[in-house]
């Protein structure tokens, strides 16, 4: 009973009494312990670094093709002649324009010219600029009929009667974006082959396989 009692004075008196203090200095290497970062520590926040850059980089990624998405983009979606170019003293045809954008195309401008060759791509830097066309909002179309500068009947034997010969009729549109209001071109190219029955009958020009682009 005595040894029970002799080891319970000595827990209260551990209680009761503080213990002897740290030394200067124990608390000088447990400070300069503290002070120095753990490598676990240095690695997470690289990685939190490089984590956070890769976010910016997607968000920013997300944000231009948002902004592509967003804009509007008028094509020539099809073309076909007003009538058969032996009649024809000007060229006429007919432009189908499409928006396939998502915001309305303004100042649209377009400029064209026509060349006969025996190739499918169209050479010559110099267009014809025709009177501006409305806007357009998106997801809109409409025809626009256009005329060339030039005389087509001195040419049109030249089609008709050489080898091998096209029309290439091609050129550019230009417009600005209503929401950016930056500037765009879309250039485009169809040809008529008067050796093709299909051509000659409904008229309709075909896409070039190689798009003009100065």
């Amino acid at each position: 009973m005595g040894k029970l009692l002799s080891r319970l004075l000595q827990w209260l008196r551990s209680l009761t009494f503080p213990r002897k203090p740290i030394s200067y200095e124990a608390t000088a290497v447990l400070e300069k312990v503290a002070d120095r970062p753990h490598r676990w520590t240095i690695w997470i926040s690289c990685a939190a670094f490089v984590v956070s850059i890769f976010s910016f980089w997607q968000s920013h990624e997300a944000y231009k093709v948002t902004a592509v998405v967003s804009r509007s983009a008028v094509q020539v979606s099809s073309a076909k002649l007003a009538g058969r170019p032996e009649d024809l003293s000007f060229l006429r045809y007919d432009l189908v324009l499409t928006n396939f954008g998502q915001a309305t195309a303004r100042d649209i401008l377009i400029r064209s010219r026509f060349d006969i060759s025996q190739f499918d791509v169209p050479f010559g830097s110099s267009l014809y600029e025709h009177p501006r066309v409305g806007d357009m909002p998106p997801r809109f179309s409409q025809s626009v009929r256009l005329q060339s500068n030039e005389r087509f009947s001195s040419r049109s034997d030249a089609l008709i009667k050489g080898f091998k010969q096209k029309l290439l009729v091609f050129g550019v549109i230009e417009y600005h974006d209503d929401i950016t209001g930056a500037p765009a071109k879309e250039y485009w190219c169809f040809l008529y082959d008067p050796k093709d029955a299909e051509q000659v009958k409904t008229l309709e020009l075909r896409r070039c396989e190689y798009q003009y682009k100065p």
